[in-house]
Parts: C-alpha cells; sequence; structure tokens
C-alpha cells in the first residue's frame, strides 16, 4: 500500500510538471526563430526526455526554479554537469549544431542561473567519475571550466573534483582563477 501511494505521487508530480511546462510554451511568442525553438523544446521536455543540449539546459533551469521557488527548498547542487552535458554535446555537433552555438547556450545557462542571483551559491560539480564515465576529466570537462570561467560569475560556483589524475594545467587554470 506504502508503495502504490509513493507512485501516485511520483505520477501527480509528473503531471504537474509537465502541466507547468506547456504552460510556459503557451506564452511563448512563436513568430520568431528563437521563440519558435523555445516553444518546440518546451513541448518537447514536457512530455518527454530530452535529447539535446538546448532541451537539457531548459529542464535544468526549470527543476531549479521549481525545486526553489515552489518546494522552497535550495538545491545544492546542480550536479556533475560536464558529465550530464557531454552526450548531448557530442550528438549535437554529430547533427551539426555548431561548437559556438552549444558554447553560447552553455554560457546562457550560466547567465540565466546568476541572474536568479542563487541562493548558497548554487553549486555544481565538474571532474569525476560516474557509473557511466571512466575518465575523472575529459576535454569537455575543462572546456566547460573555461566557458564558466569566462564569465566571471559573482552567484554562481563551480565545485571541481580534484585528484592525481587531474592534469596539471587544469589544475593551474583553476588556482590562477581563486587568485583572480
Amino acid at each position: 500500500a506504502d508503495k502504490i501511494g509513493f507512485y501516485d505521487t511520483v505520477i501527480d508530480t509528473y503531471t504537474a510538471l509537465s502541466d507547468l511546462i506547456m504552460r510556459f510554451a503557451s506564452y511563448v511568442d512563436k513568430s520568431t526563430y528563437n521563440g519558435k525553438k523555445l516553444y518546440n523544446c518546451l513541448t518537447w521536455i514536457a512530455k518527454n526526455p530530452p535529447q539535446t543540449l538546448y532541451e537539457v539546459l531548459e529542464l535544468s533551469l526549470i527543476y531549479y526554479r521549481v525545486e526553489t521557488s515552489v518546494e522552497r527548498d535550495y538545491v545544492r547542487s546542480m550536479g556533475q554537469l560536464d558529465a550530464l552535458w557531454e552526450k548531448y554535446y557530442e550528438k549535437d555537433i554529430a547533427y551539426g549544431i555548431s561548437e559556438e552555438e552549444n558554447d553560447n547556450l552553455i554560457k546562457a545557462f550560466f547567465l540565466r542561473l546568476n541572474a536568479f542571483k542563487v541562493v548558497a551559491n548554487v553549486p555544481f560539480a565538474l571532474g569525476g567519475q560516474t557509473m557511466k564515465r571512466d575518465e575523472a576529466y575529459t576535454k569537455f570537462t575543462r572546456h566547460v571550466y573555461k566557458l564558466y570561467s569566462s564569465l566571471k560569475l559573482a552567484y554562481v560556483k563551480a565545485h571541481v573534483r580534484v585528484d592525481g589524475g587531474m592534469p596539471d594545467s587544469y589544475f593551474y587554470d583553476i588556482c590562477a582563477d581563486i587568485n583572480n
């Protein structure tokens, strides 16, 4: 009986979040290219798992806002973003989306988080192994860090996992940022 109640709550939560995302989509001005793109993104993620970096970033921002504004809980970590984003970034590149466009999406993600003036600096992690990723530090890890670092944000903070496998040049870049 407890399991049924739990699953009913999960279904109610997903249904409410899907409805909220569809309500957001209904306010989008579809007369512009970016408006159409956002509308398509929102209507997709309301009912389906994200397939692109853009969809992952939008869903992450929505989740953050719902968790902090509706649930009134402060998100203490956005997760290990390089490991979460890497496959979407690479898939987008393979489908012809330029690195520049994806890089601009990542920067926009960080800028939007910063604009929320997030409480407790809402950190995210970079580096480290996951169950699906053997390498602790990939080129993409460093790439995301450079994009983040270039913005000099006041509210959004990176947590970088340090271990013996971290390339010295990456470690020195991080230390230089701390000193600036």
